[in-house]
This record gives C-alpha cells, structure tokens and sequence, in this order.
C-alpha cells in the first residue's frame, strides 16, 4: 500500500502520463526515458497513426526560468536541425498547462541497452567505426554553431544500421554563455557541460571506452588505468587520451576524424 501511495504521488508531483492518456491528439503508449528536466513517451498521433516521441517538461522544472529556458532552447534548435540521422522535430504545445515537443520516433536500440541489457560486445576496430558515424552528425552540429552536452550511451542509438543522436535537451548554441558558475561546478560536469565543441569530444571519449570496454575480462583483481587494462593500439590511446583531454585536446572535429581513419585503417 504505501508503495502504491508513494508511486500515485510521484505522478502528482511529474504530472506523469500513464499508457492509454490521451494528450491533445496523441495517446500515450509507453515511457521511453525519464530526465532531469523531460520525460518521453512514444505516443500514436490519433489522426495519422503515425507514432511519435512526445516530450513533457517535468512538472518542478516548469516552475523554474531555467527549466523552461532548456525547453524552448530544445525547440528552437531542433527546428534548425535538418539531418537524416537526428530525429525531426514535429511541433510543440501545452495541455492544461503541461508543456510538450513532438519529435519522430526512432525505432531502434540505445547503446545503453546494447552493452548493458543484451551484453553485445565491440572489436576495438568497431568501436571506432561507430565513433566515426558519430562524428559525422557531430560535424554537422558543430558546423551549425550547436554543441549537444550529452553524448552518453542512452543518447546514441542503432537503428537499421544507422546510427542517431537524440535528446537535445542539454545542447546550447556556441556562441552562448556557460549556464553554470565553474567555480561551484565538479570537475567532471564542467568538462560535460561547458559550451565548447571539446564538451562534445569529453563525452564521446567515455562513449568509446564503454564500448571497448565491453569485451574486457580482467587478468587480475587489482583495478589499473583503462589504458593498461584495455590492450589497444598506441594510436587509439592517443586518440582517447585526447579526447579526454590528457594529452594536447582536439580543436576540430576534422582532427578526430583524420586519427580515427588511420586506426581503423592499420586496426584488425
């Protein structure tokens, strides 16, 4: 019972939908994923049947100037995003009150459920073939003056072989200021968060080493450095260290791209 009590208030509080609601047009059919500032839910649009990714602002954040700045943000920068392999954006509006973005629905499979649900496994010359992809939709934000701030695994998906970029969320014009006062901020969420192109670079350089690290089995108990647990080429090492900004950062996406081609070129 007071389970029951403490899930029916949780709802109250995010104003969360149920499977079967009807929103405007859209009936939900299910969560896709739950955010700091948005929930997502894959919806059918009762006029077309078409189904769509429908995003609601969580009900505290639309309290919040910066909660709704991050919203309308979202909006505006999938609205200039014309690009094969990020979901198109469809419209916005509000229901009583509740704040919601269409965006098309990509049916595929996140890297999150990839390496930690279904256990695939990556060649070191695949992972950097899927970095490669990336990096291709990654140029084109950045050549739009647009740094994403959050390439995890959960935001990359695989979709008939292609791969996508969702949940824009957190992406920022570059030529905005930093939303956050880097005194008061961790390390680890400055190098995230900060609106640079290398914000970008940091992340992808976690992504690669959660796919390299899929088919790792360790020779000893005592945990080392992923560079000496992980039997890369010195290149690929480089490569990551670089991204990760441990050796000279990259300027340019172009950069990466160049060293990746020539591991992927000597890499078995």
């Amino acid at each position: 019972m007071l389970s029951n009590l403490k899930n029916w208030w949780h709802a109250i509080l995010d104003d969360r939908h149920e499977e079967g609601d009807i929103i405007g047009k859209y009936k939900v059919q299910k969560i896709l994923g739950m955010g700091s500032y948005g929930i997502t839910y894959l919806a059918e649009d009762t006029h077309s049947s078409r189904l769509v990714a429908m995003k609601q602002l969580r009900y505290h954040k639309q309290k919040t100037d910066a909660g709704v700045f991050s919203f309308k943000r979202e909006q505006e920068i999938m609205q200039k995003l014309s690009h094969p392999n990020i979901p198109a954006f469809i419209e916005n509006f509000t229901n009583n009150t509740s704040k919601y973005l269409i965006f098309e629905y990509i049916d595929g499979v996140s890297f999150e459920e990839l390496l930690f649900e279904k256990n695939v496994t990556f060649s070191e010359k695949e992972a950097f073939q899927i970095i490669d992809k990336i990096t291709d939709i990654v140029q084109y934000l950045h050549d739009n003056d647009i740094v994403h701030r959050d390439l995890r695994v959960s935001n990359i998906m695989l979709a008939n072989d292609e791969i996508f970029i969702i949940d824009f969320g957190l992406a920022r014009y570059l030529f905005e200021q930093n939303d956050f006062n880097y005194t008061q901020t961790p390390y680890e969420k400055y190098m995230q968060r900060r609106i640079h192109v290398r914000s970008d670079f940091y992340t992808l350089g976690h992504f690669i080493l959660f796919l390299l690290y899929s088919n790792y089995e360790p020779e000893i108990k005592r945990e080392r450095p992923w560079f000496e647990e992980l039997k890369l080429s010195s290149k690929a090492i480089n490569l990551i260290n670089r991204l990760l900004e441990e050796n000279e950062p990259y300027d340019n996406i172009i950069q990466i791209k160049k060293d990746i081609k020539n591991i992927t070129e000597e890499v078995h």
